[in-house]
């Protein structure tokens, strides 16, 4: 009898009932404080907790299909997306974001006066968030620029031809939203004489060594006309352009005239000639390789060695 219970009692935990811990629930997204550095959520970089911070702002939808947005959160769960007669509802019409989600999908709850719906965000959907217009106006109405290079030629908008000229300066007058060849952008008026598009990809601005890592700096900004293929011409901000001149005295006339030359900074050598088709790092002795077509540059210790 001893022996049947303790082997009632061996068995017994094998029978009962364990313990899980449910982890399939993603954690509360920490929204970021949006400050208008983004126009949508087409940048690939940007993580969850830079599009929830859109929340409490305002969105402008240029061209929503009406498809992609529902009534309520239920008629998102069936597949039940709001009627055609409701298509433009979504064109050319600005909500207030009240909530930030994402099922596979972004999904906004927006709203205005017509009503409140869910938006499962397309990346084929035309909008922008309005603070992004509001910041770069209040980032660059007003502020004057000096040409990197003495002379380039450019292309307004309006089709027509000049010259850049290193020894003028350029006002930004007034910055627009506007629709362009390939889509949405911004676009700057210059000394209330030409249009010119503020290209605003990953890659379009230049980029400043600060000693650490490269980044953005509104001090130098690229300017192109609506034409993608043409080549980005370099401002520099007034006083900017001061300190700059002061920091490359020795090589300052080689880089506004586009040369390079023995000696060079890594740098300087970007500034005259631009980004490189590509770069190799310790190549034939040198430390690194920029190649420019034809052309390579070959550098020691961050100083141009060889021009070949």
């Amino acid at each position: 009898m001893l022996i049947a219970v303790l082997f009632i009692a061996f068995i017994l935990p094998a029978n009962s009932q364990i313990e899980i811990e449910d982890k399939s629930v993603e954690p509360k997204i920490q929204a970021k404080p949006y400050n208008g550095e983004f126009m949508d959520f087409s940048n690939y970089s940007l993580k969850k907790e830079d599009k929830a911070g859109v929340v409490g702002e305002k969105v402008t939808l240029i061209d929503v299909y009406y498809s992609n947005v529902y009534a309520n959160q239920e008629d998102l769960n069936n597949y039940k997306n709001v009627d055609y007669e409701l298509s433009d509802e979504f064109k050319n019409k600005t909500f207030e974001v009240v909530e930030y989600n994402y099922d596979y999908q972004d999904l906004l709850t927006i709203k205005n006066d017509k009503g409140t719906f869910v938006w499962k965000v397309n990346s084929s959907d035309k909008y922008v968030f309005n603070k992004y217009i509001d910041n770069i106006k209040e980032r660059f109405e007003g502020k004057i620029y000096i040409p990197l290079h003495m002379k380039s030629e450019f292309e307004s908008m309006d089709g027509t031809k000049f010259n850049i000229e290193g020894q003028n300066k350029y006002t930004i007058n007034k910055v627009k939203f506007a629709k362009l060849d390939l889509g949405y952008g911004i676009v700057f008026k210059i000394n209330d004489n030409f249009e010119c598009v503020y290209p605003n990809g990953g890659y379009d601005q230049p980029r400043i060594f600060n000693g650490k890592f490269y980044e953005s700096n509104d001090n130098y900004i690229n300017i192109q006309s609506s034409n993608v293929f043409e080549s980005k011409i370099t401002l520099i901000e007034e006083s900017e352009y001061k300190s700059f001149a002061l920091k490359n005295k020795t090589y300052l006339s080689r880089i506004r005239k586009k040369n390079v030359a023995i000696g060079m900074k890594e740098g300087q050598c970007r500034w005259a000639w631009g980004m490189p088709d590509r770069s190799h790092k310790n190549l034939a002795g040198y430390d690194e390789v920029l190649v420019y077509g034809s052309q390579n540059l070959y550098f020691k210790k961050g100083i141009l060695k060889l021009i070949k």
